[in-house]
């Protein structure tokens, strides 16, 4: 990040992290609270694939309006930033969770979310990677946007075909099995 912040040009404010971070942290968190209000869980399953979307077409519009000069440096770290969180939070935190009580499967969302975690971590290993055998100097600030929006165009063309593929899938067990009602509260 500091190096981000030192190829635009606004390096030397210690409280430039502050004053981006706040925002996401804030925006986010609020916007998870919320999701635990939704008692039935298709519509919280569903309704989690659309904040991962909108997280993943946020990172790729502001990026994308960002490398155009039609965004500010602070502006677009704190859109990016709350679109990366608002894609990845609700993935880790409550879509494993929904998506086992809309199936009424018996499973463990411990595991699903390590899982989930251990292919971040493996993206980190994989950016050092870069920056170590890279022969030639990175642009963090160029990586950050390009990455931002091929992550935000596949992950969002990927999120939407996981939500079609639920939907589907719920609607072919439902018909299978008429005892099962559609995805239950949660208790």
């Amino acid at each position: 990040m500091a190096d981000i912040w030192l190829e635009t040009g606004l390096s030397g404010t210690p409280a430039l992290f502050t004053y981006t971070e706040i925002p996401i942290a804030l925006v986010v968190l609020a916007i998870v609270a919320l999701l635990k209000l939704i008692r039935n869980n298709h519509v919280a399953m569903v309704v989690n694939h659309a904040l991962i979307l909108v997280g993943f077409l946020l990172c790729f519009c502001t990026s994308l309006a960002y490398a155009n000069q039609m965004l500010e440096p602070i502006t677009w770290m704190v859109l990016n930033g709350i679109g990366l969180y608002l894609a990845y939070v609700p993935f880790t935190s409550s879509l494993f969770e929904r998506l086992i009580a809309t199936f009424n499967r018996p499973a463990n969302v411990g595991f699903l979310t390590y899982l989930a975690d251990s292919f971040g971590y493996l993206g980190t290993v994989g950016v050092m990677l870069y920056q170590s055998v890279s022969t030639s100097e990175v642009n963090w600030n160029t990586f950050l946007t390009q990455l931002s929006i091929v992550s935000g165009l596949v992950g969002g063309v990927l999120t939407l075909g996981s939500l079609l593929f639920f939907i589907k899938k719920e609607r072919e067990e439902r018909s299978n099995s008429p005892a099962l009602p559609l995805a239950g509260a949660i208790n």
